[in-house]
């Protein structure tokens, strides 16, 4: 008698759950790939995934019968499904990144040209405007630019190797009216602690911009107002003192300086011309400054005797117009301010022009022309001083 075997797993009567296998006289079950036997001859998954990480780079997520290998962001899977590569976003161009794109593993950030900033989105460039904070090192005047700025000189001066020196020419070294010991006469009426922040804005040039910057440790700047400001310029300072401090040309009564209450000290000389553009400045100055802070005015002032005709046409001429005391008081208080300090200086101001016009007198070649224009303005002045037609008066205005 022959005995065959029985195929039980063609007959189905198996327990197995996936593959069976049979064999002479019996059989054993199998399971698919993922898949391990239980004793009970079931199929269970394997978590590949508790066993280094199924081999992947980074995440590993297990599923049915088998698992995928997944990437964070900034990373893309490779060919083996398992490592995972850099994404250079940059040259791939998603990043919208305005100027500069730099790739980092995982990642990538924006970045700008030199002369730009990277705004608070870490996307968009915007201009740096290195005249304005300061940073350009030009000795005079500061241009900016899209990306960049300029430096130049005012007339008579030339610029240097460096594109950021003036050079001055011979027989330049001439102050605003009344010399640089009228300027220390001024300052020495200001109480001015060190590493204070102090704005020059002078007719043409704040000239103690040198002083201030030279003989104190404050940091200072100066506003060169645009009308006659070259000529001025040329009169008013040598390179060595223009290095101490940094110059722009702008209309102060237009302009607005950041940030409010910036100013510890405004010097101002013989800059408006009438009681309107004060009002119009004081404005202006009572938000720049900090509160007890000083603003130095020199001005000239109604004197004590009438008005001649000819002087008076000189006046209307060089659109000056003294200032009556009793109103300027009125109108700094009217904006918040108060006259702190006054003082009548006609005569040490007498002094101090006779001086200047005596050295004008001597100045050749380059700025002639120039002086002959300047020492007949102050020859006539000075008329005005002698004859008490108009004064020459110091103010402190403090801001309340």
């Amino acid at each position: 008698m022959t005995c065959d075997d029985i195929d039980e797993c063609s007959l189905g009567i198996t327990s197995c759950s996936h593959l069976c296998v049979n064999t002479i006289g019996s059989f054993f079950c199998e399971c698919y790939t993922g898949y391990y036997l239980s004793t009970d001859g079931s199929c269970i998954d394997i978590d590949e995934c508790l066993i280094e990480n199924g081999g992947c780079s980074h995440q590993c997520i297990n599923g049915i019968g088998s698992y995928v290998c997944i990437c964070t962001n900034g990373y893309e899977l490779s060919g083996d499904s398992k490592t995972c590569n850099d994404i250079n976003e940059c040259t791939l161009g998603i990043t919208n990144c305005s100027q500069l794109c730099v790739n980092a593993i995982g990642s990538f950030f924006c970045n700008c040209y030199a002369g730009y900033y990277l705004s608070s989105n870490n996307i968009t460039c915007y201009d740096i405007d290195e005249c304005i904070l300061e940073i350009s090192g030009c000795t005079q005047l500061c241009t900016n630019t899209i990306g960049s700025y300029s430096c130049s000189c005012v007339s008579g001066y030339r610029l240097s190797v460096d594109s950021k020196t003036c050079q001055a020419p011979p027989h330049v070294g001439f102050t605003a009216p009344g010399g640089l010991e009228a300027m220390k006469l001024l300052i020495s009426k200001l109480k001015l602690p060190q590493q204070s922040i102090v704005l020059d804005i002078g007719c043409g040039l704040g000239g103690a911009i040198a002083y201030f910057g030279k003989d104190f440790s404050v940091n200072v700047s100066g506003i060169v107002l645009p009308v006659g400001a070259s000529e001025s310029l040329l009169l008013t300072q040598t390179t060595d003192n223009l290095n101490k401090g940094q110059l722009c040309i702008n209309d102060v009564l237009q302009m607005s300086l950041p940030p409010p209450n910036y100013y510890d000290i405004i010097y101002i000389r013989e800059t408006f011309g009438s009681l309107d553009q004060h009002l119009l400045a004081l404005n202006k100055f009572e938000t720049w400054i900090k509160p007890r802070g000083q603003i130095m005015m020199s001005d000239y002032c109604t004197g004590v005797t009438p008005l001649t005709k000819s002087f008076a046409a000189f006046l209307d001429n060089e659109q000056l117009n003294p200032i009556n005391v009793n109103i300027l008081n009125k109108t700094v208080q009217a904006v918040g301010l108060e006259i702190s300090y006054s003082e009548d200086l006609s005569a040490e101001y007498i002094g101090f022009i006779n001086e200047d016009i005596a050295k004008f007198h001597n100045i050749e070649n380059l700025v002639k022309q120039v002086s002959q224009r300047y020492t007949t303005t102050w020859e006539s002045v000075l008329y005005g001083l002698e004859s008490g037609q108009m004064r020459w008066i110091v103010f402190v205005v403090t801001k309340l």
